[in-house]
């Protein structure tokens, strides 16, 4: 995690150069914020100017981390020089403001306002920053996770496959899948639809339940990428049947989810 800025109650109360944000002129505009970003890195580069110099960093409404540029009065009215003469009206009208708001003196309420403004900006900066390294952390548990069940899924199909080779010469490989068998995707999508139950279910199931059919076979991939690698296929009839009593077995274990003895949580179901 970042280390956490400390707060300057001075900086408050000092004079800075007056900007107006891409923001403010999207919105006096009416203009959509990337359109108006657009424009701007377009006429900073005619200028020679670096648009990075200008950029600025703010938390949407969701705490995502978004781009803004802070234009001073020559480069805000440089951009709205190609707008209609009605935008550029209402920009220099809110330049106006602006400069009348800076040459009259803050009172402390408004000092105290601003910096109590300035605190709760740079706390929701904090906690934003906080969120994204728990979401990262979480992201990367659940990769973890995912990498290690493929892993798992990989060595269950080779082990697998192997033992149908030592089976015997007359259980070659396929060169395609036969109609009445399905392969791993077609399995968990026809299953699914039926059954209502999720992909991690359905793989358990066939990886622990004791009457789980065996493999039919396997069959050559013969998709360029594929590299002549093998995949199981399972007869048709006998997953079907399995599936259905293996839905007989489940319990109601809320008004939206199933239980059954050999999965350690709740899960989706049609019964």
């Amino acid at each position: 995690m970042q280390k956490l800025a400390t707060f300057n109650t001075q900086a408050l109360t000092t004079t800075e150069k007056q900007t107006m944000s891409s923001r403010e002129i999207a919105e006096l505009t009416g203009k959509q914020h990337r359109h108006v970003k657009r424009d701007v890195t377009v006429m900073l580069d005619s200028l020679n100017l670096g648009a990075s110099r200008f950029g600025h960093t703010y938390f949407d409404s969701w705490n995502r981390q978004q781009t803004e540029y802070l234009l001073d009065k020559e480069l805000t009215l440089c951009l709205v020089a190609g707008y209609d003469a009605k935008l550029r009206m209402a920009i220099i009208k809110r330049w106006n403001e602006l400069e009348n708001q800076a040459v009259k003196p803050m009172t402390q309420i408004q000092i105290l306002a601003q910096q109590a403004q300035a605190l709760a900006d740079m706390e929701q900066q904090q906690l934003a920053q906080g969120y994204r390294l728990e979401e990262v952390e979480f992201k990367t548990e659940y990769l973890s996770e995912e990498v290690g069940k493929v892993v798992s899924e990989s060595e269950t199909l080779n082990k697998r496959i192997a033992q149908i080779e030592s089976e015997g010469s007359e259980r070659k490989p396929w060169e395609s899948c036969p109609t009445n068998c399905y392969n791993k995707t077609a399995l968990i999508n026809t299953i699914n639809q039926r059954h209502g139950l999720p992909k991690w279910v359905i793989e358990e199931v066939l990886n622990t339940h004791p009457d789980a059919p065996n493999s039919e076979g396997y069959v050559i991939n013969h998709h360029p990428s594929a590299a002549g690698q093998k995949y199981l296929v399972w007869n048709k009839v006998n997953i079907t049947a399995f599936f259905k009593k293996f839905i007989q077995e489940c319990e109601a274990a809320t008004p939206t989810k199933a239980s059954h003895y050999l999965l350690d949580k709740p899960f989706k179901c049609k019964f």
